[in-house]
């Protein structure tokens, strides 16, 4: 059954994907001890948040077949201050998430993967926007590089992507696809041994501001 498998396999999805960097996500810096101190110049205003509609998606697979799948119910918001990106966020309700298989879908949701009982939300928050990309990008048009805290399981990972991020007046659109390992979140359900479930995800982001 092995030796079959292998000759059905399926190409890997991630393969042509720019694979995000993914590193612990730092404890929160302890509070400085108080001082008088020349006031700082004033900071560049951060801006309102505002609400992005779109989709959030994913690609996962296994050696004879890949998946696609979405979420159907998540918020997010962009901080727009003086025409430029300062700060992207999701929050996703991962009992949402729908594939092209019923049943599929049910074990996504199970202890074996994302164990939405217990962790019912994935979260992204940005720390820096950096304009340019990557240079192992291999995503088209890519303009710049996006870092912030991924939560997904209840494990927190620092990841570091590149994106396409237009802004058109007051309207900003934003696209991604990256590669993540699931292992990195504690997603390590083998699968069953003539047809194993790559490590590899990919994640979609495609989003906008506006209706």
């Amino acid at each position: 059954m092995l030796i079959l498998a292998l000759m059905l396999a399926c190409a890997n999805p991630a393969d042509n994907k720019s694979a995000a960097e993914v590193v612990p996500a730092a404890p929160p810096a302890a509070a400085a001890p108080a001082a008088p101190v020349t006031p700082p110049p004033a900071a560049v205003p951060a801006g309102p948040e505002v609400a992005v509609i779109g989709t959030v998606g994913f690609i996962g697979s296994k050696v004879t077949a890949s998946h696609e799948g979405a979420f159907s119910t998540w918020n997010g918001g962009v901080v727009l201050a003086e025409g430029k990106v300062s700060a992207f966020r999701f929050e996703v309700d991962v009992a949402t998430l729908k594939t092209d298989s019923e049943k599929l879908d049910g074990h996504l949701k199970s202890p074996d993967f994302f164990d939405v009982g217990q962790f019912p939300k994935a979260t992204f928050v940005s720390k820096s926007l950096t304009e340019g990309a990557p240079a192992d990008s291999k995503l088209a048009g890519a303009n710049m590089t996006i870092e912030g805290d991924l939560t997904l399981r209840g494990v927190t990972k620092t990841v570091r992507f590149p994106a396409v991020v237009t802004v058109t007046g007051a309207t900003v659109a934003a696209q991604s696809e990256f590669v993540i390992s699931r292992k990195d979140f504690g997603i390590v359900y083998p699968g069953k041994p003539d047809d194993l479930i790559r490590d590899e995800v990919v994640l979609k982001i495609n989003v906008k501001t506006g209706a």
